[in-house]
């Protein structure tokens, strides 16, 4: 029996079909890759990934709020900064002294 001759058009056939089945599989191993190391980093990794990332971007930093002192066009304060403390009564009476002073001061112009 002799071998038969594949013509042309059958030869390209078979070639398109194994060349589409290379494409294919390799589309779908790398998808398969791909689905892998989205579940390492997911599910597996999940705890150190969160702990460097939080270590990373928060950082604890002590500031002092301290704000300049407000005057007026006369260099005379109007607001100064306080700290947290607690306010007694010797103080805010003095505060509102201060702001009948300012208050009467300002009536007389």
């Amino acid at each position: 029996m002799k071998p038969t001759r594949l013509t042309e058009a059958e030869l390209r056939q078979r070639s398109y079909r194994w060349r589409s089945l290379l494409v294919l599989v390799l589309v779908g191993a790398g998808a398969m890759g791909l689905v892998a190391r989205a579940v390492e980093l997911q599910l597996v990794q999940h705890g150190d990934l969160a702990r460097r990332g939080d270590q990373a971007s928060m950082r604890i930093v002590k500031m002092t709020a301290h704000r300049g002192v407000i005057t007026d066009r006369n260099g005379e304060p109007l607001a100064m900064s306080t700290g947290s403390t607690r306010r007694n009564s010797a103080t805010t009476s003095t505060s509102c002294r201060a702001s009948r002073r300012l208050s009467a001061r300002i009536r007389r112009r």
